[in-house]
C-alpha cells in the first residue's frame, strides 16, 4: 500500500480512538444510561465489554509503530484502558452514579480481548 495511504489510515484510526474515548466518557459520566431498560440484568456489562474491546483495539493499532515491542504494547494498552475505565468508575462514585466493580471487570475483559485481537492482526503484518 502506498505510504501516503498508510499514514492517512493511521491518522484516521488515531482520530477514531480519541473520539471513542470521548464517547465512553460521555456515556460513563454525563449521560444517564442506567435508565435504559433492556430486560437483561447484565446488558450493561456486555456494553462495557464491547466498548472497551473497541477502545483497546483502536488504541493498540493507533499506538503501534513499525519497530514497537508488540507484546509490550499489548500490555500497555490493556493497562491504559483498564486504568481509564477505573478512573471513570471512581468519577461516577463522586457524581452520584453507581460505581460497580463488575463494570470494571467487564472493561478489563474487553480491553484484554480487544488488545489481543489487534495483536493478532498486526502480528501478521
Amino acid at each position: 500500500m502506498d505510504l501516503f495511504l498508510k499514514r492517512k489510515r493511521h491518522r484516521l484510526i488515531k482520530v477514531l480512538f480519541f473520539l471513542f474515548t470521548i464517547i465512553i466518557f460521555l456515556f460513563s459520566v454525563i449521560l444517564k444510561t442506567g435508565e435504559i431498560k433492556t430486560g437483561l440484568n447484565f446488558a450493561d456489562k456486555i456494553a462495557h465489554f464491547f466498548a472497551y474491546l473497541i477502545l483497546a483495539f483502536l488504541g493498540l493499532i493507533s499506538f503501534r509503530k513499525k519497530d514497537n515491542n508488540k507484546i509490550g504494547l499489548v500490555f500497555f494498552t490493556i493497562a491504559l484502558c483498564t486504568v481509564y475505565g477505573g478512573l471513570l468508575e471512581i468519577v461516577q462514585f463522586f457524581i452520584g452514579r453507581s460505581c460497580d466493580i463488575y463494570d470494571l471487570a467487564a472493561n478489563s475483559a474487553g480491553s484484554f480481548t480487544g488488545s489481543f485481537i489487534a495483536y493478532g492482526i498486526i502480528s501478521r503484518n
